[in-house]
């Protein structure tokens, strides 16, 4: 190194820097990295325990729209079970109205009294993470307990999802016939198996879930400053909880169940995926350059000795003309209506509002949010509605959905 050559030290670089660029730690950007960013891009189908979402709706079918639009960010689009107590459901309402896309709907419903509302619970699997699930054990109508076997689960035998409802009017009595029962069956069934019990307990003795070896995770309260809901797991220290505002118009915060245990390989990209579709263009014009393309051919060209080699060389032709005047296109399909950024905005403000506990700038952003869903949903029918051809329409809806029946469904009347 040069005698004659100048250094300087760090500190005396940074003294040179103009004041703006002198900010404190607290301002700069968070690192991104942990296990919960690595949970974020983490591919549902390498899960081996899901992402579990809990929360008391009252009226499943009123916040149908508003949890579509949820599961389309990226906060919650990887979330394997969500469980919903106070559904109000019955058997007058079939699961096509509260279904949710790529989940299956397991349902308790209320019975048909002459109460009109409450009661009731719902748990919804989404089937890219497990798709052998099944009901092992209910109770009347405020218990629901489902058996998940998952592809990659390695650790535990299988996992145990139970929703739970207590009434505000449920007897202890009722409540402890209710333990015993299940009590008996947990004994047997959750040995050697991830147990997670959640639900809406109403400030009720829970200490049958505390001899079953089942802790509590929730340390927050759900309901303005009262301790309602609860998410008990046999397993604590692979769960985190997190608090989230209330789906739609609810009075109870949604609790995220989220994993501390992720699978390093199998990453997938922030951004919804959309789906790659390829069709071929049917359109009035390319038909009718088919036909002119049909009737101006000479056929006698293709007359041959054998009727092996005469049908190839029409196939191949016929192969030729509709590669020509109907090409295949590819298209990038999006199923998500309610993806704009008004909502993805009116959603975060919401959140803030609801963690400086404004209630009634809540109140006014879930109208405000309701009306931008019922409008994007006025729009998609409209849009639906516009289309002249309406057989064409629905043939490429099942085409770009990949049903079977429709996808090799080439013929056309030339």
């Amino acid at each position: 190194m040069s005698i004659n050559r100048i250094t300087y030290s760090g500190a005396f670089m940074k003294s040179l820097r103009p004041f703006a660029a002198q900010v404190t730690k607290k301002y700069y950007k968070r690192r991104r990295g942990g296990w919960q960013y690595a949970l974020k891009r983490m591919n549902i189908i390498r899960m081996s325990i899901p992402k579990l979402l809990n929360s008391n709706c009252r009226s499943r079918i009123n916040e149908v729209d508003y949890l579509q639009f949820l599961l389309s960010q990226n906060m919650y689009r990887n979330c394997g079970v969500i469980t919903i107590q106070e559904s109000w459901l019955n058997d007058l309402q079939d699961d096509c109205l509260v279904s949710l896309r790529d989940f299956k709907i397991y349902r308790q419903d209320r019975s048909n009294n002459k109460k009109r509302c409450g009661g009731g619970v719902a748990t919804f699997v989404n089937t890219n993470w497990c798709r052998s699930s099944f009901v092992c054990f209910k109770f009347s109508n405020d218990c629901l307990t489902l058996r998940c076997r998952p592809k990659h689960l390695n650790k535990y035998k299988y996992v145990y999802v139970t929703s739970i409802y207590v009434t505000p009017d449920c007897t202890s009595s009722a409540l402890s016939v209710f333990a015993d029962e299940f009590t008996e069956f947990a004994v047997t069934a959750f040995s050697d198996s991830l147990s997670v019990v959640r639900g809406d307990f109403n400030s009720f003795d829970y200490s049958f879930l505390k001899s079953l070896g089942h802790q509590n995770v929730v340390d927050f309260p759900t309901r303005l400053d009262a301790h309602l809901d609860f998410v008990f797991i046999n397993d604590v220290g692979i769960y985190a909880t997190r608090k989230r505002a209330p789906l739609s118009s609810s009075d109870h915060c949604i609790i995220r169940v989220l994993p501390k245990l992720y699978e390093k390989h199998g990453k997938s990209t922030l951004s919804h995926q959309t789906k790659k579709v390829k069709y071929r263009n049917y359109s009035e014009e390319n038909i009718r350059n088919l036909k002119n393309m049909f009737h101006t051919t000479n056929w006698e060209l293709f007359t041959d000795d054998s009727l092996e080699n005469t049908t190839d060389v029409i196939t191949c032709y016929l192969k030729f003309c509709f590669d020509i005047c109907c090409p295949t296109e590819t298209i990038f399909v999006n199923f998500d209506q309610l993806t704009f950024s008004q909502l993805k905005r009116l959603k975060e403000m919401k959140e803030r509002m609801y963690k400086e506990k404004n209630s009634n700038e809540v109140r006014k952003l879930n109208g405000l949010i309701n009306l931008e869903i019922r409008r994007l949903n006025s729009m998609f029918t409209q849009k639906l509605l516009s289309c002249k051809n309406s057989p064409s329409m629905w043939k490429l809806f099942k085409e770009l959905t990949g049903d079977r029946q429709f996808r090799s469904d080439n013929q056309l009347n030339v």
